[in-house]
């Protein structure tokens, strides 16, 4: 019974590779019903129940085969699926990093260019006004040198106070 099904079976397993279900069914019934139009013209000539066994065991094995085969093919469909959606996630999240990544390094570019901007502004009075005092002293009257000197202490304190903000920051 099962080696009168195995060519069957072996030709619904063979249509699996269609990755159709309703092809395999197809085949499934086609060799059922061929099995049954043996069970009718029995060449053995045996005896009625064991031909009957011989033939539904058969079936039984063609029946099997097919039902693997759909199950197989429905179960690497789902892998599949799943893969699918796994790869789609992972890309999402990789783009999510990158969109992080750029933001992350366009907010840094931006601190760096509005330090740059807040310390430089109080060292340009610092190197002006030290520049003017070392050059003019002799000329300038003490109110004036007075008046220098009082801008360059003031940016001295705004660097230090800018310098201290920056290290409260970063820790």
């Amino acid at each position: 019974g099962v080696a009168a099904g195995v060519p069957y079976a072996g030709a619904v397993m063979t249509a699996m590779r269609t990755s159709r279900p309703s092809f395999i069914l197809a085949v499934t019934v086609l060799t059922v019903i061929l099995t049954l139009f043996g069970l009718a013209i029995s060449p053995d000539g045996g005896e009625t129940w064991k031909v009957i066994a011989n033939r539904t065991l058969a079936i039984f094995v063609i029946v099997g085969a097919g039902a693997f085969a759909i199950y197989a093919i429905s179960a690497r469909r789902r892998s599949t699926r799943q893969a699918i959606l796994f790869e789609q996630v992972r890309r999402r999240r990789v783009q999510d990093t990158n969109i992080q990544l750029m933001r992350s390094a366009e907010a840094r570019t931006e601190f760096l260019g509005q330090i740059s901007h807040e310390l430089r502004t109080p060292l340009t009075s610092l190197t002006t006004f030290a520049h003017i005092l070392d050059q003019k002293s002799d000329s300038l009257s003490k109110e004036r040198i007075k008046a220098h000197s009082e801008v360059i202490s003031r940016s001295g304190r705004r660097l230090e106070v800018l310098i201290d903000d920056m290290f409260d920051a970063s820790g």
